[in-house]
């Protein structure tokens, strides 16, 4: 790993957080944070740091699950109102009719309002929709949202972005599947 390697995989990552906050967003939903990989720790900046805080094992990077501080200034998010962690669903104060309630779903990037509608109307038996093929998908806030939509989203979520390391110019906020909650 390398630095550059580290802001790489982090922004690609963030691309596709962007897409799932907008689709979140759009759909009046909150975002299950995905599990996320840091190549370096905080101390990436240290002049031959090699990533690692000092005295830290140096098997510590990268880092999965890495702590959302990590790539991102968790306040701009309004956490309370638009995120829950990673392990949200693993959670044993999670109640169990939220956990039950986990419908798996594919999004077509092409599929405008019809698509949005089709996702909208899961909502009164799904609590939780589970986006499987999000991280193969275009940048979703151009390709699904309407105008207003769009303008919702950038309006709220304009200044998100990476606080230390990893913030792409224009864009904001990734693995695999991103799960967004019913609101």
């Amino acid at each position: 790993m390398s630095v550059r390697g580290h802001v790489e995989l982090i922004n690609y990552q963030l691309r596709q957080l962007r897409s799932a906050l907008a689709l979140a967003h759009a759909l009046g939903r909150k975002l299950i944070m995905p599990s996320v990989v840091c190549g370096y720790d905080k101390a990436w900046y240290a002049l031959g740091s090699r990533g690692e805080f000092g005295g830290a094992p140096k098997f510590v990077v990268p880092i999965f699950n890495c702590p959302l501080d990590h790539y991102l200034e968790v306040e701009t998010l309004d956490p309370v109102q638009t995120i829950r962690e990673y392990s949200f669903l693993s959670n044993p104060r999670t109640p169990a009719s939220v956990r039950a309630s986990v419908v798996a779903v594919q999004v077509d990037a092409d599929g405008g309002a019809a698509e949005m509608g089709r996702l909208a109307a899961m909502a009164p038996s799904a609590k939780v929709l589970n986006i499987t093929n999000l991280a193969a998908l275009p940048d979703l806030s151009k390709r699904l949202l309407t105008n207003s939509q769009a303008q919702a989203f950038k309006a709220k979520f304009h200044h998100v972005g990476g606080g230390w390391c990893c913030a792409p110019r224009g864009e904001s906020p990734g693995r695999a599947g991103f799960t967004l909650m019913r609101a």
